[in-house]
């Protein structure tokens, strides 16, 4: 069975970052797996027994069709939010983040107060949001902690 992976971007897996996808490569093309980059599925229907797959290019809106035996489209993930709001109401800024302050790349106002023994501030950040890549949280994570 021959597998395709579609993605708009200009490359598989582009979020994974420089170091991982030379591994992931090998081992999708020793699988034989095709890779097509810069395409949208645009929609899927039915002729006979098998899915017709629209695909519509990025950058030339040229639409291309496979027939297909299954289709899977990956949306993204739900945020995992459990933790922050079993914490939320006991921590000293009930966990606000104040959103002038991290742009302006300004310490929180609530790191101005001294934490007492058990207190905590508290900050949602990477996928307790949304769908994150790694860098993105990261990024976030390091924009709120680099005045701790």
């Amino acid at each position: 069975h021959l597998v395709e992976i579609v993605t708009p971007d200009v490359k598989i897996a582009d979020d994974t970052g420089g170091t991982t996808f030379p591994i992931m490569y090998r081992q999708l093309y020793a699988q034989g797996v095709i890779l097509t980059p810069n395409y949208w599925l645009d929609r899927v229907y039915r002729e006979g027994d098998k899915l017709i797959a629209v695909l519509r290019n990025e950058y030339t809106d040229v639409q291309e069709e496979r027939a297909v035996d299954q289709v899977v489209i990956e949306n993204g993930i739900r945020p995992n939010e459990q933790l922050y709001w079993q914490l939320k109401e006991r921590s000293l800024n009930r966990g606000q983040t104040d959103i002038d302050a991290l742009y302006a790349a300004q310490p929180q106002p609530v790191l101005s107060q001294p934490l007492g023994s058990g207190q905590f501030a508290l900050f949602r950040i990477g996928d307790g949001v949304s769908m994150h890549n790694i860098h993105g949280a990261i990024y976030d994570a390091l924009r709120l902690c680099k005045d701790f």
